[in-house]
């Protein structure tokens, strides 16, 4: 391969762990929020 083309695909290789590290942080972040708010109601179904 040429040197441009290697730098073209590690670029890209580098975006995309990029943006599967997002993806996994976003929906890590919904999940947390989730499970806060079933902790929450069932503290106030305690009470």
């Amino acid at each position: 391969m040429r040197k441009p083309a290697v730098k073209l695909v590690v670029l890209l290789g580098v975006i995309s762990i990029i943006g599967v590290i997002a993806i996994q942080v976003y929906f890590f972040q919904i999940t947390f929020n989730n499970e806060e708010r079933k902790l929450n109601q069932k503290i106030q179904v305690a009470l």
